[in-house]
């Protein structure tokens, strides 16, 4: 949600409270975020709709210089005849609750870089992540790999900085140091315009 303190805008929960008319899926060709040497084979485009934020934690976020309180954790969304959780993979990029979006499905490790660091990172401790510190331990660990992706996490320093509770910031150097450079396969779900790309496990009932 979006608080708006002295003319501020401040992002709360990754998710503004008024409702948005989503677009329809264009269909058009979506950039990848790194280049590799192998094919990334890309998905038909399939819509779907961000039900609500799961379990998690409000968190504070530096990044580009901006200060942001925002929910860190695992995100629920809806297709016409499943559901299926995840976890964001777009810090900059904020989504309604009721928001309909294309979304196309690659592998993480195909796509490579900082999107391949941060999807094994969700390949190992996605399913065992469970309560709010873990979650957001998990989603804080995912944006510092996808945002600085260095051998070694700093959540105080770098391109992408964090203010949370000890709690949750013991899970996210966990899950950073035992899963960045732990081989594994996660789903990488593209948007198809400029909304929100999503990170899953391959064991979640998404189209591919």
């Amino acid at each position: 949600m979006t608080l708006f303190l002295a003319g501020l805008a401040v992002l709360v929960g990754g998710v503004m409270p008024q409702a948005i008319s989503g677009g329809a899926i264009q269909g058009q060709a979506v950039p990848l975020p790194t280049a590799t040497a192998q094919k990334v084979e890309i998905g038909q485009p399939f819509r779907v709709r961000f039900a609500k934020s799961l379990t998690g934690r409000s968190v504070t976020v530096w990044i580009d210089g901006k200060i942001e309180n925002t929910f860190a954790g695992k995100l629920g969304f809806q297709e016409e005849n499943t559901s299926w959780q995840s976890v964001c993979a777009a810090v900059k990029r904020p989504i309604v609750a009721g928001q309909f979006f294309g979304l196309r499905a690659a592998r993480s490790e195909q796509v490579g870089g900082n999107i391949a660091k941060a999807g094994n990172i969700v390949a190992h401790y996605f399913t065992t992540a469970r309560t709010a510190d873990q979650c957001a331990g998990l989603q804080l660990a995912v944006w510092e790999a996808i945002e600085d992706g260095n051998a070694s996490p700093d959540f105080l320093g770098g391109h992408f900085q964090v203010k949370t509770t000890p709690a949750v910031m013991a899970y996210a150097l966990a899950y950073y140091k035992g899963g960045v450079d732990n081989p594994g396969k996660a789903t990488y779900l593209i948007a198809t315009n400029t909304e929100q790309d999503q990170l899953t496990t391959t064991a979640q009932s998404v189209q591919n």
